[in-house]
C-alpha cells in the first residue's frame, strides 16, 4: 500500500470507525467542492451513510444543514447526530429555507441519492438561491432544466470520489504526492483529515452501522441493503484477523456487537 493511502488511527478510534475511511474521503471531498462559507446553508439529498457523513462534515464547517430523505427513519438518525432542521417532504424544505434565508435560498444543495432521471436536480435548482452551487454525489442521471440553471446562474459540479489523486496510478499505486502547495487537499490528506474529525468528536459514526458480516456473508449484506434500507443503513465487513492477537480481538469484538442485528 503506497504511504499516502495511510491513515493511523489513534488508539481511540476503533477499527470499525476507521474502515469507513474511503467513504468519509468522498464526504470530505464533496463538502471542498462546494467550498462553504461559515454560516451558509445546504440542503443535502439522501440521508445514507455517505449523506450522514456530508451532514455531519458541513455542520463541523460551521454551515446550516437541511437533511431532505423519503425515509422519516434515516432523518430521524440526521438529528440524533445533531442535524437540526430535517424533511420527509419537499414543502419542508421550502419551509425550513424559508425561515433559515428569509426565502433566498440555500447557498448550495448536495444530491446524495441516486435517479435515473433529473428530476432530483431539477429540485435542487428550486431550492438553490441565486448564482447557487448543486454538487452530484449520488448515481444520479445528470439530466435537468437547462431554464432552471440559466435563470439562477446556478453552477451544477461533480464530485469524484475521495479528492486529487484517486484514479491516478502515479499517485495511487506508485505513492507520488502531490506538492502540498499545489493541491492541498489530496485523496489521502482527506483520509486523514476524515480520521481526525472521528478522534475529536466533531462527526459520529458509530450510529452509522447497524450490522457487521464475515466477508463470506457479503452478498447477503448487499441483498439486504437492496431490500430493507430501513434496517441497513451501513455494514461492515469483518475479514478473517490471521495476523495478530489484537486483530482477533476487534473480529471477536466487531461479530458480538453485530450478532444481535
Amino acid at each position: 500500500m503506497p504511504q499516502h493511502l495511510m491513515v493511523p488511527i489513534p488508539d481511540h478510534v476503533s477499527s470499525e470507525e476507521a474502515s469507513t475511511v474511503g467513504l468519509g474521503a468522498i464526504a470530505v471531498h464533496a463538502v471542498r467542492q462546494v467550498a462553504p462559507q461559515f454560516g451558509e446553508t445546504l440542503v443535502l439529498i439522501g440521508a445514507g451513510i455517505l449523506g450522514q457523513l456530508i451532514a455531519q462534515i458541513a455542520k463541523a464547517a460551521g454551515c446550516r444543514v437541511i437533511v431532505y430523505d423519503l425515509l422519516a427513519e434515516r432523518c430521524e438518525m440526521a438529528e440524533r447526530l445533531g442535524i437540526r432542521h430535517i424533511a420527509t417532504s419537499p414543502e419542508k424544505v421550502k419551509e425550513h429555507l424559508t425561515n433559515l434565508t428569509e426565502n433566498m435560498g440555500a447557498d448550495a444543495v448536495i444530491v446524495c441519492a441516486g435517479g435515473k432521471t433529473g428530476d432530483l436536480i431539477d429540485q435542487a435548482l428550486e431550492w438553490v438561491r441565486d448564482r447557487g452551487k448543486v454538487l452530484l454525489v449520488g448515481d444520479v442521471k445528470p439530466d435537468f432544466s437547462r431554464d432552471l440553471m440559466f435563470g439562477k446562474e446556478a453552477q451544477v459540479l461533480i464530485s469524484r470520489a475521495g479528492g486529487p489523486g484517486r484514479y491516478d496510478p502515479i499517485y495511487e499505486r506508485k505513492g507520488v504526492d502531490y506538492p502540498y502547495g499545489y493541491v492541498r487537499w489530496t485523496e489521502g490528506r482527506n483520509m486523514a483529515e476524515y480520521i481526525r474529525l472521528i478522534s475529536e468528536g466533531d462527526i459520529q459514526v458509530k450510529p452509522l452501522i447497524s450490522a457487521i458480516f464475515p466477508v463470506e456473508r457479503c452478498e447477503e449484506a448487499f441483498r439486504r441493503y437492496a431490500e430493507d434500507p430501513v434496517d441497513l443503513l451501513g455494514a461492515v465487513l469483518a475479514y478473517p484477523a490471521a495476523v495478530s492477537g489484537t486483530e482477533l480481538k476487534v473480529k471477536e469484538q466487531l461479530t458480538k456487537e453485530g450478532g444481535s442485528r
